[in-house]
This record gives C-alpha cells, structure tokens and sequence, in this order.
C-alpha cells in the first residue's frame, strides 16, 4: 500500500541503454578481445620453432619447422569449416565461446610443458632419463649446455602436439568469427561505423602481433613458462572481455544466410533453364547466371539474388590471386625470418677487440692508451651463453611495425559493406 510521503521508488528502475551505446560497447570488447586474442596466438606462433629446437626439447630443427606449418595450416582450414558452422547450425556467438575454451585448454598444455622441464636447473641434466606421463628426456653426460643423445625420440612429442592441435583449432575458429561478429555488431550503426570498427579491429591485430613478437617473445627467449604464463593470462582475458558484452551482443540466428546453398542453387538453376529451354537471344541474357532469373520460364531468383552471386564470383578471383602471395608470405615469415634468427649469432663483445686494433697512431702519440676501450663506457650486452638478448621472434614483427609507422589512426584499411 503506498504512503503519502514517499519519494522514492521500492523498486530500482533497470538501466537502459541507447542502441548508439550499446554498439559503441559491444564493438569495443570485440576489439579489445581480438587484441588479446592476437597477443596469445603470436606469443606461441611467433617463438614454437625456438620452444621445440632448444634444451631442453631439442627437437629436430625440421620436425620444429613443420610444427609450425601444420598450427598454421588447421588454423586456416578451421577457419572455413568453423565459419560454415557458425553460419548454418550454431551461429557464431557459441562457436567463438567453444573456440575460447577449446584454445585455453591448449595452452594449458604449452604451459605444463614448460612448467615440467622449468622445476630442473640446467645443471642436473647429465645422463639423467627422466620419465613422466607424456616426457621422457635423454642427455649426454658432460655437456654444457645439454644436448640431447642420439636417437632419441623427439621430447614431449604427443604432448606438444595434442597442444599445437588444440590452440590452432581455437585459434581458427576464434579468429574467422570474431571479425564477422564484430561486423554484425558495427552495421547497426551504418557504413561509417563500419568502417571505424574494421579499421579498428585491424589496428588491434598488429598491435597485439607486435606486443607477442616483441615483449612476450623477450619474456620467451629466457623463460618460456613464464613467457606462456604471460600469453595464457591474456587468451583468458580475452575470453573474459568477449562473455562480459554478452548482454550487448547483437546475435545473428544460425541459417539466415547460407551462402552455399544460395550460389548452387543458382548456378543448378541457369544450367537446368540453359540445357531445357530456348530462348532467344533478345539482350536479356548478358551473363550465364542471367538463366536463372525468373523473368525467363524456369527461373527461379530474382535479379538481387543474381547479382549477389556475380560479386561473389568476382570476389572469389581476388581471392585466388592471393593464394600464390599467402604462400610467399608464409614460408618467410614463419621460416626464413624464424630459422635465420635461430643462427643468428652477434656478439659486441667483440667490439673491444675491433677499437684496440683499430686505434691510429695519431690518438697513441698523445699518450692515450693503446686499449681505447678502456676509457670507454662499455655494456656487455650478452648473456651467459654469448648472445644478445635480442628475440629471434622480433624479426617476424617488422611487417606489423611498418603497417602501424606508416599508416594513419583514421586510415580506412578496410572498405566492408555488410
């Protein structure tokens, strides 16, 4: 029964907010998750050859090689099966979600691994056989650092990869629903928030690649646990930034658009009017999709729909012209700049030697002594086995570098109109 005197309501009023806000929102945790998400991918992707090649796994530098040309390529692969999923059964809130926890569970395999082989000093490796639940390590006695004794299986073989498996199944579901579903969220507020949101969501990809091949990978070059420990930590906060704008998420039902379906049924129905009816070449009949258009008897699609298709053709081409540049791309990136900063091999210690032998005999007649580096302030940037701590990984940032130095805040990278 209500009072007189009362001002204010029992009940608290729900907060709304505007739709302009709510997108705003929702398409901020989307890129700050992609951010996150990029950090944690490259942290493992940018640095696995050196994980698998070093102590003390020692793995093979081939088998290391071709580790991380099959994460990449289940990572590709799943993109495609995880986006046809996600469009025709699941919709893609569920399949990024599945692709966090599928993602987190690999990467608690990387850090067990590197948690397994961090609780020995180096020191106690000699012709030491240790055996666990899926490690077994040989060394040869006497060897500083340790090398692994011949014929000996790879290390930790099916552990690493049963965790190469699971983060590039992760990795790739994430990664291709991640975009489009940020896309559903940017196209409520029209073409230029479109835009603003992709040209966004490009920028956090590279920074989050730079971070990884940079900072982590310097974690990474001295200790990899603690370098996972970093990368995990923020795949997990990517998880939890993507479930906090639940509630502001646009969903797209699964099966609203199956572009499968839609372009063969298309090109099923100009063949089956094409090969069962005659008409007459009167103009209206410009391309081969033009057959299924429901002017003419048979047809069954409209002109949109038509021309939906056309563009997606011409899409396609685009496409497998990149093909032949993805593979270029690649094999540079993920080998040749990984393995030459693997034999990378600089040492400015030798910069002491290059100054005494160098020194002109003008500066030794004034009385100046013949070792020049002795005035000199001089920093050991080596480290205890003679190389500099400078990430391999680095080198494979540079096209992430120039991207971000050369281009402006408010460069519209991508044109996409959904």
């Amino acid at each position: 029964m209500e009072s007189g005197d009362e001002r204010a309501p029992l009940l608290l009023k729900k907060t709304i907010l505007q739709p302009s806000t709510q997108h705003t929102l929702a398409c901020a945790a989307v890129i700050a998750a992609n951010l996150l998400e990029r950090l944690a991918y490259y942290s493992i992707a940018g640095n696995l050859v050196f994980f698998l090649y070093g102590e003390p796994l020692c793995w093979a530098i081939s088998l290391a090689t071709v580790t991380i040309l099959v994460l990449t390529a289940i990572t590709y692969y799943l993109g495609l099966l995880s986006g046809w999923l996600s469009d025709s059964y699941f919709g893609r809130y569920w399949i990024i979600v599945t692709g966090y926890i599928i993602y987190i569970f690999g990467y608690i395999v990387f850090i067990y691994v590197s948690f397994y082989f961090e609780k020995f000093e180096i020191h106690d490796f000699q012709n030491v056989t240790y055996e666990g639940t899926s490690c077994n390590s040989t060394w040869q006695k006497d060897t500083r650092p340790p090398v692994c004794a011949d014929g000996n299986s790879p290390n930790c073989l099916t552990a690493l990869y049963v965790g190469v498996i699971l983060v590039a199944i992760g990795a790739g579901t994430v990664r291709t629903n991640l975009a489009s579903f940020g896309g559903d969220q940017a196209r409520s507020g029209g073409i230029k928030s479109t835009h603003r949101f992709f040209t966004g969501y490009y920028w956090s990809l590279n920074l989050g690649a730079i971070l990884a091949l940079v900072a982590v990978a310097y974690i990474e070059d001295f200790n990899f646990f603690y370098g996972f420990i970093v990368a995990g930590s923020s795949l997990l906060l990517s998880f939890l930034l993507f479930l906090l704008g639940t509630k502001l998420y646009i969903r797209r039902p699964a099966g609203a658009i199956n572009v499968f379906k839609i372009v063969y049924r298309v090109i099923s129905n100009a063949c089956y009017v094409k090969r069962n009816s005659n008409i007459q070449d009167d103009g209206t009949v410009h391309n081969f999709l033009d057959y299924a258009n429901m002017e003419h008897e048979g047809g069954k699609f409209n002109v949109n729909q038509i021309e939906d298709v056309r563009r997606l053709w011409k899409l396609c081409k685009v496409f497998l012209l990149t093909i032949p540049y993805w593979m270029c791309y690649s094999q540079m990136v993920f080998n040749l700049f990984l393995l030459q900063g693997l034999h990378l091999h600089v040492r400015f210690d030798h910069f002491n030697e290059c100054l005494s032998n160098n020194i002109s005999d003008e500066i030794k007649s004034k009385g100046a002594s013949a070792n020049l580096c002795d005035h000199l302030p001089f920093i050991d940037y080596t480290d205890k086995k003679g190389t500099p701590p400078i990430p391999p990984a680095s080198l494979a940032a540079f096209n992430a570098i120039f991207i971000v130095l050369f281009l402006s805040p408010d460069t519209k990278v991508l044109q996409v109109s959904l």
